[in-house]
């Protein structure tokens, strides 16, 4: 048998921590969707910011391959439950952190009111 893989970081911190307006942002959705800790938020970010990544590249391939590949990103997404079924790659682009959170099975079951806390 092989070894068993690395485990790699599943987030990129921020560039700039101690920026007061970032700290603010992220401590607000901590609140709001009843985070554990900012790393949870970073994780996200990086989920998202890899989507839209793929987006953007999207953008200047050529018809054929970018229409395969697109249909595999919206698919995905659609399955997530991130974006509608009729989607297209611009609202890929327009994805914010908290599309991603809101489908979060703690934010869920709070929003169905499963639950008497986000927490």
């Amino acid at each position: 048998m092989g070894d068993p893989k690395k485990q790699r970081k599943k987030f990129d911190p921020p560039r700039f921590p101690w920026q007061i307006d970032a700290l603010d942002a992220e401590l607000k959705l901590l609140g709001q969707y009843g985070l554990r800790n900012k790393r949870e938020i970073w994780r996200h970010k990086t989920l998202l910011s890899k989507y839209r990544g793929i987006g953007r590249s999207l953008l200047g391939m050529s018809a054929e391959e970018r229409k395969k590949q697109e249909k595999q990103l919206l698919d995905r997404l659609h399955r997530l439950g991130i974006l509608p079924e009729e989607a297209a790659l611009d609202d890929v682009l327009d994805l914010t952190l908290e599309d991603i959170l809101e489908r979060r099975l703690q934010t869920l079951v709070f929003q169905r009111g499963l639950a008497q806390s986000i927490q």
